[in-house]
């Protein structure tokens, strides 16, 4: 959500939680799990792997 953050947000945000999940997905200490959205399979996107897709595509962010 863009804008203020509500205090259910802030108070999500300063917690450390070892999964989070929202509509998109679950986040876990293995990575992001999620429905792909072309064929609606399940994905798990680990952090070596979000890395390298970004290395490859020259992202900077």
């Amino acid at each position: 959500m863009l804008g203020k953050a509500t205090s259910q947000e802030t108070d999500e945000d300063d917690c450390w939680c070892s999964t989070r999940s929202s509509k998109l997905g679950t986040i876990t200490e293995e990575g992001v799990r999620f429905l792909s959205p072309h064929d609606s399979m399940p994905k798990l996107l680990m952090p070596e792997h979000s890395i390298s897709l970004q290395d490859s595509t020259g992202s900077d962010m």
